[in-house]
């Protein structure tokens, strides 16, 4: 497809272009990739597996709510991103068992 007074050359490459930008590129996944994945992944998981603190559990739960909460408060003001009445239940209850997790009496 070319406009009126373009080349055959130009129309190929404005053609290229157009379909590069459109997202038909494809991705550069061998069949490597799951296995890195998983290996990162089990590796993750020993590293929390030997820490010294037998609270780590708690603590990495309570990091955890705190992630949430803040992820919704960084897409409101960099991507401002309107969230709806479900995901402030969501970072509320987060942030309650963060609270628990945090403050709860221990015996």
């Amino acid at each position: 497809m070319s406009s009126p007074g373009m080349s055959t050359e130009r129309s190929r490459e404005a053609t290229a272009t157009n379909t590069a930008v459109a997202g038909t590129v494809q991705p550069i996944v061998s069949d490597l990739s799951p296995k890195v994945g998983l290996n990162a992944r089990a590796r993750n998981g020993d590293t929390y597996r030997i820490q010294p603190d037998p609270h780590f559990g708690r603590i990495l739960a309570a990091y955890g709510g705190i992630f949430v909460a803040g992820s919704l408060a960084w897409g409101m003001i960099v991507d401002k991103f309107r969230p709806d009445h479900w995901d402030y239940l969501g970072a509320a209850i987060c942030l309650i068992g963060v609270a628990d997790m945090m403050y709860a009496p221990r015996t």
